[in-house]
């Protein structure tokens, strides 16, 4: 366990509810989900491969490491089971931070590093949720085991997202439609190990209420939930019906997004959101920015200066005086940039920076960002002067 690492995410909180801001010009680090051992001599495949989370500086180019890696585990150990992930599954690796600011999350397979992702779609092997509190401790106790997100080649579980560590909101791929969906967004408690009869709920899609099956991340935001997909006619961002709902059959509505490669989002605040888009950025890929004039969500315009390809994962803080400090991963999964924009802005501004390059054979996918968190929480790991002399 890294000490650097759990003091990073000691003094997190939400991210994306639009209340939080930083008293400095940038946070403090950056977290990154790794796919792939540093130092393997063999390229990703169609193949488990073990996860890390490292941490980097926020404000640093070109970092020739991580302050601080977090293994997570590829082996059982009591009821926390191993997670992996498939090496060359792009769309794949989601990282988030809980709305309370106490846990990353994280979802993977229960499968042996080096199985072929022929036996890691099918029914018979469980999803697993991994829950990383600020004390570096992993909780792999929550698996999904009864054919969620299962099928032939593409039924990949994608992301998760919690508010307090209690309950998920799980992305993914499956087959079948409607209420027949393996995939699509869904509901599970913490802990849910029982099997064969998994409790997990399919919010979306349904057989009544229609929707996609094909989920590339969940996300919070004001007490909403989201969802991203790049399939039509949903392609862009959805709410998934009102609130924080917990039963199936959940209206899936397009908010906006539509005609890009949309991957994740970011709520700046309730009228000012971000959605990176794969494509390239010739195309229009990049980071979106969308303003909502009290009807209509449209697009104000795309930040891609510096970026060589389109972007995917995505994490996003508030600092003082409007500005937004922001996480990326290049589409390709190469590399870790940054960027600031202003919610006073009309037009785009600024280059992306590169804080980091994914090791050979390796990968980056999803990205958090700690921001300051609870009085109760630094307290209770002695941090409070840490935090302090930062913001000083």
């Amino acid at each position: 366990m890294s000490s650097k690492f759990v003091s990073s995410l000691a003094v997190a909180s939400a991210v994306g509810l639009g209340s939080i801001a930083f008293a400095q010009n940038q946070p403090p680090a950056v977290s990154v989900l790794r796919v792939g051992a540093n130092g393997s001599t063999s390229a990703l495949s169609n193949t488990a491969a073990p996860v890390f989370i490292d941490t980097f500086a926020s404000g640093t180019a070109n970092q020739s490491g991580p302050s601080a890696t977090l293994a997570i585990s590829t082996t059982t150990n009591g009821l926390n089971r191993r997670l992996t992930m498939i090496g060359n599954a792009t769309s794949e690796g989601g990282l988030s931070l809980s709305s309370d600011g106490r846990y990353l999350t994280l979802i993977g397979y229960d499968s042996a590093v080096g199985a072929a992702s022929s036996t890691m779609f099918p029914a018979s092997t469980n999803r697993v949720i991994a829950r990383i509190d600020s004390a570096g401790n992993i909780d792999t106790t929550t698996v999904l085991a009864n054919g969620e997100y299962s099928g032939t080649a593409g039924t990949n579980v994608r992301g998760v997202v919690t508010a307090d560590g209690s309950s998920y909101y799980v992305a993914g791929n499956g087959t079948g439609t409607g209420s027949n969906s393996t995939g699509g967004v869904r509901y599970v408690q913490h802990g849910a190990i029982t099997a064969p009869a998994s409790p997990s709920i399919l919010i979306a899609p349904s057989t009544s209420a229609g929707g996609t099956g094909n989920i590339r991340r969940t996300y919070l935001a004001n007490g909403q939930l989201y969802a991203v997909t790049n399939s039509s006619p949903f392609t862009g961002v959805s709410t998934i019906g009102t609130g924080t709902p917990t039963t199936a059959a959940q209206t899936m509505t397009n908010i906006f997004g539509t005609g890009g490669s949309s991957y994740d989002v970011f709520f700046a605040s309730t009228t000012v959101a971000y959605l990176t888009d794969t494509r390239a950025t010739a195309s229009g890929g990049g980071l979106q920015r969308w303003n909502f004039n009290g009807s209509t969500w449209t697009l104000a315009y795309t930040l891609s200066n510096g970026l060589p390809t389109g972007l995917s994962g995505l994490a996003g803080a508030l600092l003082s005086g409007g500005d937004i400090y922001f996480a990326g991963i290049t589409a390709d999964g190469a590399r870790l940039v940054t960027i600031t924009d202003n919610l006073a802005n009309i037009a785009a501004t600024g280059t992306f920076t590169t804080l980091a390059i994914a090791p050979t054979n390796t990968a980056f996918r999803g990205v958090a960002i700690p921001t300051p968190g609870a009085a109760s929480l630094l307290a209770g790991l002695g941090l409070v002067a840490a935090r302090r002399r930062r913001v000083r």
